[in-house]
């Protein structure tokens, strides 16, 4: 096979994997077996292979020394790394958007706006088909940074959203809280229109994140032990209570 399909195949592996993956089709944890998704995707083992390694350059998998991969694990210690990521790399990206920002980026951004706001309407998201969704929300922030000239600090942004979106994906959410996604990105629009990046940091510190409710179904979800003790349960440890407690502070409602 030419060097050029196996690039090609891939980057479709990629592309499907990292979907599902971010979807959690595959549990936190769980061993990827090359002959299922080879079947599944019905790809070559070496594009496969290639964009499995691809996958743990981003962590949403992890090699098991030279025996396989399995889906990167899942903990609230984890998820407030990932969210201090995204703010960070959020951050500079924004700033170096709206100075670089022309009226092409201005079109794109709000015709990404009026794409989410569709999505965030339609009563298929909030009956467990947000795929659409997603895509829309990620289309949006990635317009947001879109006119940024530095590849490494996208590349490194685009990697601590999709792992913020893996954990996003781990609960069930409401009609209204999809409702509620247009004003507060509405909000972001304006701001950053007008350049006014205070505005917009001070939106972002806001936005990225979990929602006080939503983060108690995230942490029975990927760290029982976090919740209060029952039978068979282990307490939670010190860091793990210090780790809830600054996610509720730190989360939007």
């Amino acid at each position: 096979m030419a060097r050029t399909d196996v690039s090609t195949l891939a980057a479709y592996a990629l592309d499907r994997l990292r979907a599902d993956l971010k979807a959690n089709r595959f549990a936190p944890g769980e061993r990827l077996r090359t002959d299922e998704l080879q079947a599944l995707y019905n790809v070559g083992l070496s594009p496969l292979r290639e964009a499995l390694v691809r996958l743990t350059e981003i962590g949403l998998v992890a090699q098991i020394g030279q025996r396989g991969f399995r889906v990167a694990e899942a903990s609230l210690d984890d998820l407030a790394h990932i969210l201090a990521a995204r703010r960070f790399f959020e951050h500079r990206a924004v700033s170096d958007s709206l100075a670089r920002g022309d009226d092409r980026w201005e079109a794109e951004l709000v015709l990404a706006f009026r794409r989410l706001s569709k999505a965030s309407l339609d009563p298929a998201a909030s009956e467990g088909s947000y795929h659409g969704w997603e895509q829309c929300h990620a289309e949006f922030h990635s317009a947001l940074v879109s006119a940024c000239a530095s590849e490494w600090l996208l590349k490194q942004w685009r990697a601590a959203f999709d792992q913020a979106e893996r954990y996003r994906r781990l609960v069930p959410k409401s009609q209204e809280w999809f409702r509620k996604q247009v004003p507060e990105h509405q909000e972001l629009l304006e701001a950053a229109l007008g350049r006014d990046l205070d505005k917009v940091s001070a939106l972002l510190q806001h936005h990225v994140g979990v929602s006080s409710e939503l983060l108690g179904d995230v942490s029975q979800a990927v760290m029982p032990s976090a919740n209060a003790p029952q039978p068979g349960r282990p307490r939670a440890s010190k860091t793990e209570r210090k780790i809830v407690d600054l996610l509720n502070h730190g989360a939007k409602s």
